[in-house]
């Protein structure tokens, strides 16, 4: 009955995490897990979530060991609207484009790809026709997942001769990445960070394009 109990508790949390505010607007979002209470939140044993910044941020303040993932909607919805960015930045079409990867792994600090919305993009990317080079740190050589995909050996190596640059995972050592060596290794300014992970600023000064997610 406990257990039951417990299930219980989980389902009704995360039904309720479904109906979240989803976006950038903070105050909308800490609002809803302030409704939501710490009882409820000490027992989510998982979350529910968009891309949404402010959405992870405060799940995570209120149950630090929640595992804070994306369900099958939400990859689609993000996969979507990260290709339609590069495709915009890449001229409207991906037809022959030439396209640098960061990240592929659900998350940093991991090796897991299973349901990865960055190799949900990256396919999306190769099926539309682009040549993708990729680089994550957990990741050398081929990998089954995507056959067509170059893997580099280093961020630098991933942006040569690349008309966009794309981020899909948050991993700390891509905002150490020079904007002006990535400038000079690309073919084309424009970079699509799909995680709001990089010094927007710092990226525009070195005369990139740069794109956010926009969530």
């Amino acid at each position: 009955e406990a257990q039951q109990a417990a299930q219980a508790s989980v389902k009704t949390t995360q039904g309720l995490v479904a109906k979240a505010p989803v976006g950038k607007d903070r105050a909308a979002v800490e609002a809803f897990f302030d409704a939501l209470g710490p009882a409820r939140c000490a027992k989510l044993a998982a979350i529910s979530a968009d891309a949404s910044s402010a959405f992870t941020e405060a799940a995570r303040r209120r149950c630090p060991a929640a595992q804070v993932c994306m369900d099958p909607f939400h990859v689609v919805k993000w996969a979507t609207e990260a290709v339609d960015k590069v495709r915009r930045a890449c001229g409207e079409t991906l037809a022959d484009a030439r396209v640098a990867v960061l990240g592929l792994t659900f998350k940093a600090h991991t090796d897991d790809r299973r349901h990865s919305p960055a190799i949900e993009v990256t396919r999306r990317l190769i099926a539309a026709g682009a040549s993708v080079s990729a680089y994550d740190p957990t990741v050398s050589g081929s990998i089954p997942e995507l056959p067509d995909l170059a893997v580099a050996s280093g961020a630098l190596a991933a942006c040569t001769g690349a008309g966009a640059l794309v981020v899909l995972t948050e991993w700390p050592e891509f905002t150490e990445v020079d904007p002006a060596e990535a400038l000079g290794a690309m073919a084309a300014p424009a970079v699509v960070d799909a995680r709001n992970l990089l010094d927007s600023g710092a990226w525009r000064s070195a005369g990139f394009t740069y794109t956010g997610t926009g969530f």
